[in-house]
């Protein structure tokens, strides 16, 4: 009954959004404005949707990947699982923006889709400071 509450909260947040947030944000030429409106919606989405238990992420800051399945996000159990995260959270990873706590998880995870341990565990060392032999 209350995951039936929470999910509805979440869809009527959504809606609300989409139906009453959205149309003060006519289309603009300006495409540095577009941005900000698009980084907007992203915030508030991610404000509806962490609180609630349906965007766990494993970036410092929140992917946008993860805003189009209808599930939420699930990086952070992927990563903690050794399955390799959404394709935004790869490449964030790979830049040195994943969340540093889970770190010595990453390059299992991600080789889990690569096949590539061992170079990502070199990555995730250049990048965390964590050498191969303390990542799990």
């Amino acid at each position: 009954m209350r995951a039936k509450l929470t999910n509805g909260l979440i869809v009527a947040g959504v809606l609300w959004i989409t139906l009453f947030a959205l149309p003060q944000y006519a289309p603009s030429k300006s495409v540095p404005h577009q941005q900000e409106q698009l980084e907007h919606l992203q915030n508030s989405l991610h404000a509806t949707l962490i609180p609630a238990g349906k965007y766990r992420c494993c970036l410092e800051k929140p992917c946008s990947y993860c805003l189009s399945d209808v599930e939420g996000c699930s990086c952070l159990d992927d990563v903690m699982n050794a399955k390799a995260p959404c394709v935004e959270c790869v490449g964030e990873i790979l830049k040195g923006e994943g969340n540093k706590f889970l770190a010595p998880y990453f390059a299992v995870a991600i080789a889990e889709k690569t096949g590539e341990l061992e170079a990502m565990q070199h990555i995730i060392e250049e990048k965390y400071g964590i050498e191969v032999q303390d990542q799990i």
